[in-house]
Order: C-alpha cells, then structure tokens, then sequence
C-alpha cells in the first residue's frame, strides 16, 4: 500500500518525521466496509509506526478524534514551550545574581 508523504519527505522510502509530532489519518473510510479499513489501518500503523486515525470527511466520521488528538499535540508543545521560557529565566536569573 503505498503511503502519502508530506511535502518535506526527501523520497518515496523516507520516513515519517521524529522531529514533529505528525497524526496519521485514513481518509474516506466512509467508502471501505470495516475489514478494508483494518486491514489498511494495521498497513499504515506498521509503516508509519504511530496510531491511525481512521475518518471520513465527507461523514464526519472520526474527525472530532482526529482534532482532539491535534489539540493534544498543540497543548503538549505550548506547556513545553513554557517550562523552557520557565527554566531560561531562572537561568538568567541565577546568573544575574552571580554577578
């Protein structure tokens, strides 16, 4: 089953991306019967080696899982982002006062 790739792939063989978090989606499973999308489902887990949001945007179907899971991500990243500004203050901070 061949897989799509974002535009910053670098080929056919590339992997998915370690350095962002990436959701992986099976698109228009409104139009497969359930052993289709779990055959296909296990297919791009195995490749992509994450789990696959099976949705349907024609249907909604699994969509609202699929943003929850975005907004998982989202708020992850913006709490680590905060915990870094957080601990380079401190640093600033504690070098200040070494002064």
């Amino acid at each position: 089953m061949p897989i799509a790739r974002s535009a910053r792939s670098s080929g056919p063989t590339a992997r998915f991306s370690a350095e962002k978090p990436e959701l992986v989606a099976l698109n228009k499973c409104d139009a497969l019967d359930d052993e289709a999308i779990a055959e296909k489902s296990t297919a791009l887990t195995r490749e992509a080696g994450r789990p696959v949001h099976s949705i349907s945007a024609a249907t909604g179907l699994g969509v609202r899982e699929l943003l929850f899971a975005a907004l998982g991500i989202i708020r992850e990243a913006r709490a680590a982002e905060v915990e870094a500004e957080r601990e380079t203050q401190a640093a600033t901070v504690a070098a200040e006062e070494r002064r």
